[in-house]
């Protein structure tokens, strides 16, 4: 298998929507609920973009 990739510098956008299709109580019982949800989700998105950015970058030349 062989992985083409950018060079370094050129980065990736990532875009994320959602769709409320029902409300589940699991989720949360308010909008604000909701959104903080979403917000924790993006956040650890983001996160774990980042990390898996820095892993790619570090890594040994193959």
């Amino acid at each position: 298998m062989e992985l083409d990739l950018p060079p370094p510098g050129r980065g990736t956008v990532v875009e994320q929507s959602w769709q409320l299709l029902r409300l589940d109580p699991v989720l949360g019982a308010t909008r604000g609920d909701l959104d903080a949800l979403r917000d924790y989700m993006a956040n650890s998105a983001e996160t774990t973009l980042l990390s898996l950015a820095q892993w790619i970058a570090e890594a040994p030349p193959v």
